[in-house]
């Protein structure tokens, strides 16, 4: 058993395939590839013995060009399942980009040895004809990832349109099979239109069911149309009787209000979660109910110490860390509210007092996830399952002593305080 032989081909393949496919072009790690691999053919040619004068043999031959071929089909066609950018947007095929073409060839002959030889080959007619096979093999690889692109490249060719969430950006919506979208992997991120909503049953035009759009962010820039239902996305409702998520004939979603009351989307692509949050409300004015969630977070309270912003002695801070345990998406609007025990010697420098929840004139802070879009509304915030949220609370105890003992309570009121 040739073990350098294996450690040789184990190295390649994890250079070909594990590497997330965005950084070959935008990482510009292709490059860097194609350059340590002719550093190391040529100095593997200059170092092996000229003495020796050596064959490859048959085994030889066919470990190179195998392994060789399939690295390097496979290095191409993951690197350009993402819009090719850097060094291999400016890659043709032309005689100088040969070799790079060929370098998983080249990695792989130039660190193959035979059982016995040490750092250096033994010899160097063999490491030429290696090489030389490394080339060739190269090249039918490119044929073979041509061939490949050539039956799934135009399903995973995009369509151009404008997207709903970035005005100016394109969007990209894939043309055909799910299968083809799934050799991208799953997205790093979903964004939903809309982010949330809120359905006034007095109102006939909010009533009008929204549809829902689910973009998919890719590596490399690339952001897809994945609302669909045969690309393996899924989107559902928490509470269908508050709202429905209903699938249209063209495969897409539409949100269709129901009773009063707040409902989570849930939208999963593969590993990937995103989540809009939705109330139905009978008018802009009706009274909602006010629920107690403070069992769904745990409150790690950090140590009390000076304030250094502080305008003068008897300013103090402490760093809550809130953390959703519920395993359930939160929908907002939250809010913490401080109920002081002791001597009543300090206060919470808190965004205003209660006058709508009891006890009244109590502080609060707004809880909001950091992930919460711009200018969106609090109602329609969701903190998600196992999220963790730091709020960093001020005191003023004019007793200059950071002595402060206070309850907290996590309440969700669609008014507001």
């Amino acid at each position: 058993m040739n073990v350098k032989a294996w450690l040789a081909a184990i190295l390649t393949l994890g250079l070909v395939g594990l590497p997330d496919a965005d950084l070959f072009g935008a990482g510009e790690l292709a490059w860097k590839l194609v350059a340590m691999s002719l550093v190391l053919a040529i100095a593997a040619i200059l170092l092996a013995s000229p003495e020796r004068r050596q064959w490859p043999s048959r085994g030889e031959v066919i470990y190179v060009a195998l392994l060789g071929g399939v690295c390097s089909g496979l290095f191409w066609f993951r690197a350009w399942l993402v819009p090719p950018t850097g060094f291999l947007a400016e890659l043709q095929l032309q005689l100088p980009a040969v070799v790079g073409w060929a370098w998983p060839g080249l990695l792989l002959a130039s660190l193959y040895r035979r059982p016995g030889e040490g750092w250096r080959p033994g010899s160097r007619r063999r490491q030429l004809g290696l090489t030389g096979v490394a080339l060739v093999a190269g090249l039918v690889g490119f044929v073979a990832y041509l061939a490949a692109w050539s039956l799934w490249g135009e399903t995973l060719r995009p369509e151009r349109s404008a997207s709903p969430l970035h005005p100016g950006a394109i969007l990209a919506r894939p043309t055909a099979t799910p299968q083809a979208l799934a050799l991208l992997g799953g997205p790093r991120e979903l964004r939903l239109a809309p982010h949330g909503v809120v359905f006034v049953q007095a109102d006939d035009r909010s009533l009008r069911p929204r549809a829902l759009t689910i973009e998919g962010r890719y590596p490399a820039g690339l952001v897809r149309d994945i609302g669909h239902a045969a690309y393996g996305t899924r989107a559902t409702s928490s509470r269908p009787a508050v709202v429905r998520v209903v699938e249209e004939e063209d495969g897409g979603w539409t949100l269709q209000p129901g009773v009063p009351g707040h409902a989570v989307i849930r939208v999963i692509h593969r590993d990937t979660r995103a989540y809009a949050g939705v109330w139905t409300i009978p008018t802009s004015r009706s009274p909602m109910p006010v629920e107690e969630v403070t069992a769904a977070f745990a409150v790690e309270p950090g140590e009390i110490e000076d304030d250094p912003d502080g305008p003068f002695d008897g300013f103090y801070r402490q760093r809550l860390m809130l953390h959703n345990r519920s395993g359930e998406p939160q929908v907002g609007p939250l809010y913490v509210l401080f109920e002081p025990r002791g001597s009543g010697e300090w206060r919470v420098l808190g965004e205003g007092r209660t006058l709508g929840l009891e006890p009244l004139h109590t502080l609060y802070i707004t809880l909001r996830p950091p992930d919460a879009a711009p200018f969106a509304p609090p109602a329609t915030d969701v903190i998600r399952p196992g999220a963790r949220i730091e709020l960093s609370v001020r005191f003023l105890n004019l007793a200059q002593r950071p002595e402060v003992d206070y309850g907290v309570r996590i309440l969700r009121a669609f008014q507001g305080p």
